[in-house]
Protein backbone atom coordinates (compact mmCIF):
# COMPACT_ATOMS: atom_id res chain seq x y z
CA UNK A 1 0.00 0.00 0.00
CA UNK A 2 1.35 3.43 -0.93
CA UNK A 3 2.27 5.78 1.89
CA UNK A 4 0.63 9.17 2.32
CA UNK A 5 3.85 10.84 1.16
CA UNK A 6 3.97 8.71 -1.98
CA UNK A 7 0.34 9.46 -2.77
CA UNK A 8 1.00 13.20 -2.37
CA UNK A 9 3.98 12.91 -4.72
CA UNK A 10 1.93 10.88 -7.21
CA UNK A 11 -0.80 13.55 -7.25
CA UNK A 12 1.82 16.25 -7.80
CA UNK A 13 3.31 14.35 -10.76
CA UNK A 14 -0.17 13.76 -12.15
CA UNK A 15 -0.76 17.52 -12.13
CA UNK A 16 2.59 18.14 -13.85
CA UNK A 17 1.72 15.82 -16.77
CA UNK A 18 -1.89 17.06 -17.07
CA UNK A 19 -3.27 13.75 -15.79
CA UNK A 20 -2.08 11.85 -18.86
CA UNK A 21 -1.36 8.22 -17.86
CA UNK A 22 0.49 7.54 -21.11
CA UNK A 23 3.01 10.27 -20.21
CA UNK A 24 3.59 8.65 -16.82
CA UNK A 25 4.14 5.29 -18.54
CA UNK A 26 6.64 6.89 -20.91
CA UNK A 27 8.53 8.46 -18.00
CA UNK A 28 8.50 5.14 -16.15
CA UNK A 29 9.81 3.20 -19.14
CA UNK A 30 12.61 5.63 -19.90
CA UNK A 31 13.83 5.97 -16.32
CA UNK A 32 13.68 2.22 -15.66
CA UNK A 33 15.67 1.58 -18.82
CA UNK A 34 18.36 4.05 -17.75
CA UNK A 35 18.35 2.81 -14.18
CA UNK A 36 18.82 -0.81 -15.19
CA UNK A 37 21.67 0.23 -17.49
CA UNK A 38 23.27 2.23 -14.65
CA UNK A 39 23.16 5.41 -16.74
CA UNK A 40 22.60 8.91 -15.41
CA UNK A 41 19.81 11.10 -16.76
CA UNK A 42 19.01 14.79 -16.86
CA UNK A 43 15.73 16.70 -17.06
CA UNK A 44 16.77 17.82 -20.53
CA UNK A 45 17.09 14.27 -21.86
CA UNK A 46 13.87 13.19 -20.15
CA UNK A 47 12.00 16.07 -21.80
CA UNK A 48 13.35 15.08 -25.19
CA UNK A 49 12.55 11.38 -24.81
CA UNK A 50 8.99 11.62 -23.44
CA UNK A 51 7.82 14.84 -25.13
CA UNK A 52 7.29 17.09 -22.12
CA UNK A 53 8.61 20.59 -21.66
CA UNK A 54 12.05 20.96 -20.03
CA UNK A 55 10.43 22.82 -17.15
CA UNK A 56 7.98 19.96 -16.57
CA UNK A 57 10.83 17.44 -16.65
CA UNK A 58 12.77 19.50 -14.11
CA UNK A 59 9.75 19.64 -11.78
CA UNK A 60 9.16 15.89 -12.20
CA UNK A 61 12.74 15.23 -11.04
CA UNK A 62 12.15 17.42 -8.01
CA UNK A 63 9.19 15.24 -7.07
CA UNK A 64 11.12 12.05 -7.76
CA UNK A 65 14.00 13.24 -5.59
CA UNK A 66 11.66 14.11 -2.72
CA UNK A 67 10.25 10.56 -2.86
CA UNK A 68 13.66 8.89 -2.97
CA UNK A 69 13.13 7.71 -6.54
CA UNK A 70 16.14 9.62 -7.87
CA UNK A 71 19.33 11.15 -6.47
CA UNK A 72 21.28 14.13 -7.72
CA UNK A 73 24.86 13.43 -8.74
CA UNK A 74 26.04 16.89 -9.86
CA UNK A 75 24.95 20.49 -9.37
CA UNK A 76 25.73 22.60 -12.44
CA UNK A 77 24.44 26.13 -12.70
CA UNK A 78 21.79 25.00 -15.21
CA UNK A 79 19.18 22.86 -13.36
CA UNK A 80 18.15 21.22 -16.63
CA UNK A 81 21.62 19.70 -16.94
CA UNK A 82 21.73 18.35 -13.39
CA UNK A 83 22.36 14.60 -13.52
CA UNK A 84 20.42 11.98 -11.58
CA UNK A 85 20.61 8.28 -10.88
CA UNK A 86 17.32 6.41 -10.50
CA UNK A 87 16.09 3.82 -8.02
CA UNK A 88 14.20 1.42 -10.28
CA UNK A 89 12.06 -0.09 -7.50
CA UNK A 90 10.86 3.26 -6.19
CA UNK A 91 10.35 4.60 -9.73
CA UNK A 92 8.15 1.63 -10.64
CA UNK A 93 6.07 1.88 -7.47
CA UNK A 94 5.66 5.65 -7.68
CA UNK A 95 4.65 5.61 -11.35
CA UNK A 96 2.09 2.85 -10.75
CA UNK A 97 0.63 4.90 -7.88
CA UNK A 98 0.51 7.95 -10.15
CA UNK A 99 -1.40 6.11 -12.89
CA UNK A 100 -3.84 4.77 -10.29
CA UNK A 101 -4.28 8.28 -8.85
CA UNK A 102 -5.02 9.66 -12.33
CA UNK A 103 -7.71 7.01 -12.89
CA UNK A 104 -9.34 7.67 -9.51
CA UNK A 105 -9.33 11.43 -10.00
CA UNK A 106 -10.74 11.02 -13.51
CA UNK A 107 -13.65 8.88 -12.32
CA UNK A 108 -14.36 11.28 -9.48
CA UNK A 109 -14.42 14.22 -11.90
CA UNK A 110 -16.84 12.38 -14.16
CA UNK A 111 -19.21 11.83 -11.26
CA UNK A 112 -18.93 15.44 -10.19
CA UNK A 113 -19.33 16.82 -13.70
CA UNK A 114 -22.28 14.59 -14.60
CA UNK A 115 -24.63 14.38 -11.63
CA UNK A 116 -27.53 12.01 -12.06
CA UNK A 117 -30.77 13.81 -12.83
CA UNK A 118 -33.76 12.33 -10.99
CA UNK A 119 -37.25 13.02 -12.30
CA UNK A 120 -40.04 11.68 -10.02
CA UNK A 121 -42.95 10.12 -11.91
CA UNK A 122 -46.42 9.10 -10.77
CA UNK A 123 -49.71 7.56 -11.82
CA UNK A 124 -52.42 8.95 -9.57
CA UNK A 125 -55.13 6.51 -8.48
CA UNK A 126 -58.70 6.52 -9.77
CA UNK A 127 -59.74 7.76 -6.35
CA UNK A 128 -62.24 10.63 -5.97
CA UNK A 129 -59.87 12.17 -3.43
CA UNK A 130 -57.40 12.71 -6.31
CA UNK A 131 -59.97 13.87 -8.88
CA UNK A 132 -58.75 17.46 -9.09
CA UNK A 133 -55.13 16.82 -8.12
CA UNK A 134 -52.15 17.22 -10.45
CA UNK A 135 -48.79 15.44 -10.01
CA UNK A 136 -46.98 18.78 -9.82
CA UNK A 137 -48.54 19.41 -6.42
CA UNK A 138 -46.26 16.65 -5.11
CA UNK A 139 -43.28 17.48 -7.30
CA UNK A 140 -44.02 14.66 -9.78
CA UNK A 141 -44.63 14.40 -13.53
CA UNK A 142 -47.13 12.07 -15.17
CA UNK A 143 -45.66 8.60 -15.69
CA UNK A 144 -47.09 7.60 -19.05
CA UNK A 145 -46.26 10.74 -21.09
CA UNK A 146 -42.66 10.68 -19.82
CA UNK A 147 -42.19 7.02 -20.77
CA UNK A 148 -43.63 7.64 -24.22
CA UNK A 149 -41.35 10.63 -24.66
CA UNK A 150 -38.28 8.62 -23.64
CA UNK A 151 -39.17 5.88 -26.14
CA UNK A 152 -39.57 8.44 -28.93
CA UNK A 153 -36.21 10.04 -28.09
CA UNK A 154 -34.19 6.80 -28.03
CA UNK A 155 -31.59 6.61 -30.79
CA UNK A 156 -29.89 3.25 -30.28
CA UNK A 157 -31.70 0.80 -28.02
CA UNK A 158 -34.62 0.31 -25.65
CA UNK A 159 -34.63 -2.42 -23.01
CA UNK A 160 -37.87 -3.14 -21.15
CA UNK A 161 -37.77 -5.41 -18.10
CA UNK A 162 -41.31 -6.01 -16.82
CA UNK A 163 -42.99 -8.99 -15.14
CA UNK A 164 -46.54 -8.37 -16.43
CA UNK A 165 -48.10 -7.04 -19.62
CA UNK A 166 -51.76 -6.47 -20.48
CA UNK A 167 -53.15 -5.24 -23.77
CA UNK A 168 -54.78 -2.05 -22.43
CA UNK A 169 -51.48 -0.92 -20.93
CA UNK A 170 -49.22 -2.06 -23.75
CA UNK A 171 -51.22 -0.19 -26.36
CA UNK A 172 -49.96 3.00 -24.71
CA UNK A 173 -46.37 2.00 -25.59
CA UNK A 174 -47.06 0.22 -28.87
CA UNK A 175 -46.95 3.20 -31.29
CA UNK A 176 -43.65 4.44 -29.85
CA UNK A 177 -42.06 0.99 -29.98
CA UNK A 178 -43.15 0.48 -33.59
CA UNK A 179 -41.71 3.86 -34.50
CA UNK A 180 -38.47 2.95 -32.74
CA UNK A 181 -38.18 -0.30 -34.71
CA UNK A 182 -38.85 1.56 -37.95
CA UNK A 183 -35.95 3.92 -37.30
CA UNK A 184 -33.60 1.03 -36.49
CA UNK A 185 -33.64 1.18 -32.69
CA UNK A 186 -32.94 -2.15 -31.00
CA UNK A 187 -35.86 -3.14 -28.74
CA UNK A 188 -35.46 -5.88 -26.12
CA UNK A 189 -38.37 -6.94 -23.90
CA UNK A 190 -37.77 -9.25 -20.93
CA UNK A 191 -40.82 -10.68 -19.16
CA UNK A 192 -42.20 -13.67 -17.30
CA UNK A 193 -44.06 -16.59 -18.85
CA UNK A 194 -43.34 -15.79 -22.51
CA UNK A 195 -42.90 -19.50 -23.22
CA UNK A 196 -46.44 -20.15 -21.97
CA UNK A 197 -48.87 -19.68 -24.87
CA UNK A 198 -51.76 -19.30 -22.43
CA UNK A 199 -50.19 -16.43 -20.50
CA UNK A 200 -51.24 -12.78 -20.72
CA UNK A 201 -47.68 -11.80 -21.62
CA UNK A 202 -47.57 -14.24 -24.54
CA UNK A 203 -50.90 -12.95 -25.82
CA UNK A 204 -49.89 -9.29 -25.63
CA UNK A 205 -46.42 -9.60 -27.12
CA UNK A 206 -47.30 -12.13 -29.81
CA UNK A 207 -50.09 -9.75 -30.77
CA UNK A 208 -47.54 -6.94 -30.99
CA UNK A 209 -45.35 -9.00 -33.30
CA UNK A 210 -48.33 -9.83 -35.51
CA UNK A 211 -49.35 -6.16 -35.66
CA UNK A 212 -45.80 -5.19 -36.66
CA UNK A 213 -45.88 -7.74 -39.49
CA UNK A 214 -49.26 -6.49 -40.70
CA UNK A 215 -47.96 -2.93 -40.83
CA UNK A 216 -44.64 -3.83 -42.42
CA UNK A 217 -42.62 -2.80 -39.36
CA UNK A 218 -39.15 -4.42 -39.53
CA UNK A 219 -38.52 -6.95 -36.76
CA UNK A 220 -34.79 -7.85 -36.91
CA UNK A 221 -34.08 -5.47 -34.03
CA UNK A 222 -36.85 -6.87 -31.78
CA UNK A 223 -35.78 -9.39 -29.12
CA UNK A 224 -38.23 -11.06 -26.74
CA UNK A 225 -36.88 -12.91 -23.71
CA UNK A 226 -38.61 -15.17 -21.20
CA UNK A 227 -36.92 -15.00 -17.80
CA UNK A 228 -38.70 -17.69 -15.78
CA UNK A 229 -37.07 -20.71 -14.14
CA UNK A 230 -38.91 -23.70 -12.68
CA UNK A 231 -37.95 -26.29 -10.10
CA UNK A 232 -38.72 -29.18 -12.45
CA UNK A 233 -38.68 -29.85 -16.18
CA UNK A 234 -42.43 -30.40 -16.20
CA UNK A 235 -44.29 -27.93 -18.37
CA UNK A 236 -45.46 -25.20 -16.02
CA UNK A 237 -47.15 -21.93 -16.90
CA UNK A 238 -48.48 -18.74 -15.45
CA UNK A 239 -51.36 -20.49 -13.73
CA UNK A 240 -49.29 -23.30 -12.26
CA UNK A 241 -46.72 -23.39 -9.48
CA UNK A 242 -44.56 -20.44 -8.56
CA UNK A 243 -41.26 -20.23 -10.48
CA UNK A 244 -38.07 -21.08 -8.64
CA UNK A 245 -36.88 -17.62 -9.67
CA UNK A 246 -37.98 -14.91 -12.05
CA UNK A 247 -38.21 -11.12 -12.19
CA UNK A 248 -40.39 -8.66 -10.33
CA UNK A 249 -38.38 -5.51 -11.14
CA UNK A 250 -39.80 -2.83 -13.43
CA UNK A 251 -37.04 -1.16 -15.45
CA UNK A 252 -36.93 0.59 -18.81
CA UNK A 253 -33.60 1.63 -20.32
CA UNK A 254 -33.36 4.19 -23.10
CA UNK A 255 -29.99 4.13 -24.88
CA UNK A 256 -27.29 4.08 -22.18
CA UNK A 257 -28.07 7.29 -20.33
CA UNK A 258 -31.73 7.16 -19.24
CA UNK A 259 -33.60 4.65 -17.11
CA UNK A 260 -37.06 4.35 -15.63
CA UNK A 261 -37.25 2.44 -12.33
CA UNK A 262 -40.59 2.18 -10.58
CA UNK A 263 -43.58 0.15 -9.45
CA UNK A 264 -45.85 0.14 -12.53
CA UNK A 265 -46.34 -2.88 -14.74
CA UNK A 266 -47.32 -2.42 -18.40
CA UNK A 267 -51.01 -2.57 -17.62
CA UNK A 268 -54.01 -0.28 -17.65
CA UNK A 269 -53.90 -0.37 -13.85
CA UNK A 270 -50.29 0.69 -13.78
CA UNK A 271 -50.68 3.53 -16.26
CA UNK A 272 -54.18 4.79 -15.46
CA UNK A 273 -55.82 3.52 -12.27
CA UNK A 274 -53.46 2.59 -9.44
CA UNK A 275 -51.11 4.74 -7.43
CA UNK A 276 -47.73 4.03 -9.00
CA UNK A 277 -44.47 5.87 -8.44
CA UNK A 278 -41.05 5.75 -10.03
CA UNK A 279 -38.15 7.85 -11.23
CA UNK A 280 -36.60 8.62 -14.58
CA UNK A 281 -32.83 8.70 -14.11
CA UNK A 282 -30.41 10.42 -16.43
CA UNK A 283 -26.66 10.29 -15.82
CA UNK A 284 -23.95 8.00 -14.39
CA UNK A 285 -26.27 5.95 -12.15
CA UNK A 286 -27.96 4.51 -15.26
CA UNK A 287 -24.91 2.34 -15.99
CA UNK A 288 -25.63 0.28 -12.85
CA UNK A 289 -29.08 -0.70 -14.14
CA UNK A 290 -27.69 -1.32 -17.61
CA UNK A 291 -25.08 -3.70 -16.15
CA UNK A 292 -27.76 -5.49 -14.11
CA UNK A 293 -30.00 -6.08 -17.13
CA UNK A 294 -27.01 -7.23 -19.18
CA UNK A 295 -26.15 -9.84 -16.54
CA UNK A 296 -29.75 -11.10 -16.52
CA UNK A 297 -29.72 -11.19 -20.32
CA UNK A 298 -26.66 -13.47 -20.24
CA UNK A 299 -28.24 -15.93 -17.77
CA UNK A 300 -29.05 -19.46 -18.96
CA UNK A 301 -32.54 -18.80 -17.61
CA UNK A 302 -33.06 -16.04 -20.19
CA UNK A 303 -34.67 -17.74 -23.19
CA UNK A 304 -35.20 -16.05 -26.54
CA UNK A 305 -38.77 -16.48 -27.74
CA UNK A 306 -39.93 -16.41 -31.37
CA UNK A 307 -43.54 -15.82 -32.37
Amino acid sequence: MASTEQIDTALAIADLVDHQPETVRAIQGYLLQKGIAGEKVTPQTLAREVAVTPETARDVFRQLESAGASERCSHPSDPLETTYVCNEEVIASLCETTVMAIEIVSEDQKRRQQPTKVQPLVTLPADPAFQNVMPGEFGFDWLMPELSGAINQADDRIRILMPFFESDGFEELEPGLMSALERGVSVTIVARYLSDEESHNYSVLSGFVEECRDRGVPLPELELIDYTAWDSDDETGQHGDQPSFTLHAKIMLFDTDRAYVGSANVTDYGFERYLEVGVLLEGPAVSSFDDLVSRLHESPAATNVRF
